[in-house]
């Protein structure tokens, strides 16, 4: 499905992301395995051993300098077909008493990095006149949970962003769409189910949670050319959450 596609994928260091990054790669994609830890490189070498192409970096996402190399270099060994944004961070907490500066690097983890990242893969996609960006919501983006206003207001405007660059760059041969995960059992969840599992599955209409690998299996169809047709559009994994 991905044979000549090449993806540029974030947070690939667990989770969806990591998930995303080894579906792509069975599907035959050449993989940049991107994240700030360790893990990042172990990730890439799985890719490698199962005899799929893979290139790790390491970077915080919001340092925009080592993500712009990052870029930069998987570039320059080919056109970047894809770009799949996982890398987040979660918020929580009443607005009232939060910090101002957990505020704005929850702003510039979640959003100003994701513009910057986009920026920064638009330029050779536009040589290459064709890519798909893939940036990920959060069903927080309709239906937040107390404690998420900020995190909600990220997910909100990124998808909004995602909506506008895919309007503008259509006509280059690009596709921008969000993929919206509801409670997927993930890292990130981990500190929610200890502390309301109960409420979180009966927001869920069968109970149910679901997996990377369930949204990393749109997310792979999103990128593939069967897809051609679906821009400027959010795409719910969420078991029906309401």
């Amino acid at each position: 499905m991905l044979a000549d596609k090449r993806i540029f994928v974030t947070g690939a260091s667990a989770g969806i992301g990591r998930a995303v990054a080894l579906r792509a790669a069975k599907e035959g994609a050449e993989i940049a395995v991107c994240g700030r830890s360790e893990e990042t490189l172990r990730v890439a070498e799985t890719i490698v051993d199962a005899g799929g192409r893979a290139t790790p970096y390491r970077f915080a996402i919001e340092d925009a300098a080592a993500m712009r190399e990052a870029v930069a270099d998987f570039a320059a060994r080919g056109p970047i077909s894809g770009l799949v944004h996982c890398a987040a961070m979660a918020s929580t907490g009443l607005l009232v008493v939060a910090e101002p500066d957990a505020i704005l690097r929850a702003v510039q983890v979640n959003l100003t990095a994701s513009i910057l990242l986009t920026q920064a893969v638009l330029e050779p996609m536009m040589r290459a006149r064709r890519g798909v960006i893939v940036h990920l919501s959060s069903v927080a983006a309709s239906r937040p949970s107390k404690g998420q206003s900020v995190y909600a207001a990220t997910k909100g405007a990124l998808e909004s962003f995602t909506r506008a660059v895919g309007t503008e760059y259509a006509a280059r041969g690009i596709r921008a769409v969000c993929v919206r995960p509801g409670p997927i059992r993930t890292g990130m969840l981990e500190a929610t189910l200890g502390l309301a599992e109960d409420v979180v599955r009966s927001r869920v209409p069968s109970g149910e949670l679901g997996t990377p690998e369930q949204v990393a299996s749109l997310i792979t169809y999103l990128l593939s050319d069967d897809a051609g047709y679906v821009n400027g559009s959010v795409h719910a994994v969420d078991g029906g959450h309401g």
